[in-house]
């Protein structure tokens, strides 16, 4: 993991001498981290070989299963400018309503209506990376039952997240749905309800 994150050892000492554990912390059980017990370096017997490949940064946002997610595009250039200009945060419109706070300092997304808190984090990835897990988008219906997409759609999805776009409107039953992948939210494009969705992986 350490290889992968922007800044390598450095950038995560940074942030676990300013990290305060929250809820989130205490749910997973996760202990304090002494910044000063991480190796100075990764040995350079241990580099992977090709390791001198092009790469470039990018930011995600990790879900409940501890996926790495990418923002799209447009926000990915909203983060780093906020971020070059020292600005604390960043707030996520979805038309004239804030949906997300974006917190850089804490390095953490705060979702404004259902409290929802989620790590964030900038890391460098292989310009020729390999493709995204195969990730499966299930939607929860009002029985409390998370129901899987059929296969149609899912390629639609994940042709959508693969473009960097930030979401993908979906025709089912002569209705326009619309899914926004930061929101994690499925609406109604004629009626405006909104329902939640998640990405699982194909095994779960």
């Amino acid at each position: 993991y350490q290889r992968r994150v922007h800044g390598g050892v450095g950038a995560m000492q940074a942030f676990f001498s300013k990290h305060k554990c929250n809820r989130i912390c205490h749910h997973l059980n996760l202990r304090p981290v002494d910044p000063s017990a991480l190796p100075d370096a990764i040995p350079h017997s241990e580099k992977e070989e090709g390791s001198e490949e092009a790469v470039r940064e990018e930011w995600v946002w990790i879900d409940d299963e501890g996926h790495a997610v990418p923002f799209h595009p447009e926000m990915q250039l909203a983060l780093q400018e906020a971020l070059d200009k020292g600005l604390g945060r960043v707030l996520v419109r979805v038309g004239d309503v804030t949906s997300h706070v974006i917190n850089l300092r804490r390095m953490q997304m705060l979702g404004v209506h259902d409290c929802t808190v989620k790590s964030i984090v900038k890391q460098s990835v292989a310009a020729a990376a390999e493709p995204p897990p195969n990730y499966l988008l299930q939607l929860l219906l009002d029985d409390g039952v998370w129901h899987t997409y059929d296969h149609a759609f899912q390629l639609q999805i994940t042709d959508a997240l693969r473009s960097g776009k930030p979401g993908v409107t979906l025709v089912m039953k002569d209705q326009n749905y619309k899914i926004r992948f930061e929101e994690l939210t499925q609406t109604n494009v004629s009626t405006g309800r909104s329902r939640r969705v998640r990405f699982v992986t194909a095994n779960q």
